[in-house]
């Protein structure tokens, strides 16, 4: 308990007001939990949701964030759009700035983990390890957790089937959890009788 009230904790929050505009699109929320003082960082002036932030990590003073479009377009959301514009960036919580682009031209990120800088590519249902494909699902990634040498991959059940299939030659319609051993190579698959994974955690 005591560890957690010396740590912050970041968030991304898309809240609607009663305009159903949301307040805190294209923004990263990071708390001080002593203190509960919030650090509001904002990645583009815009009202419409053009950055898709969707999660992030936290090393010491540094913030890692995944988001769609950086710097900011209309539309990073859709499929149709061929062009990668995707990020995982590096944000100073010290210096309230970005640092650097720690990697891009990302078709849909998620899931970002700095150890060894672990992500999902979702819309190439991959999953890297800095510029490394180390996974490949039959499905939407989404959801990463890493103990040693095993790697536990989300897979939502995936849509815009006709525009994937472009791409894909072979796309598994089921919701669960890969079970990967990165040093044999060697995988498991766990149905979970859902439609949608966000986040794995290790316990």
């Amino acid at each position: 308990m005591n560890f957690y009230m010396f740590c912050k904790v970041s968030v991304c929050i898309n809240k609607q007001n009663k305009e159903g505009r949301s307040g805190f699109r294209n923004r990263a929320l990071t708390y001080k939990l002593l203190y509960f003082k919030s650090i509001n960082r904002r990645f583009s002036p815009e009202n419409d949701d053009i950055c898709y932030v969707n999660d992030l990590y936290i090393a010491n003073d540094k913030l890692y964030v995944s988001m769609f479009s950086y710097p900011p377009k209309k539309n990073p959301l859709s499929f149709a759009n061929k062009t990668n514009l995707g990020v995982i960036l590096e944000y100073s919580l010290q210096e309230r700035k970005v640092v650097k682009i720690c990697n891009d031209k990302l078709l849909q990120p998620h899931s970002v983990l700095r150890n060894k800088m672990f992500y999902c590519v979702s819309g190439e249902f991959l999953v890297k390890r800095n510029e490394e494909d180390i996974f490949k699902c039959l499905g939407y990634t989404r959801g990463l957790a890493v103990r040693n040498q095993t790697l536990f991959v989300g897979q939502s059940e995936s849509r815009q089937i006709p525009v994937l299939l472009n791409k894909h030659t072979n796309i598994l319609l089921d919701c669960g959890i890969y079970v990967h051993d990165i040093s044999t190579k060697l995988s498991s698959f766990i149905h979970i009788p859902s439609e949608e994974i966000y986040g794995i955690l290790v316990i």
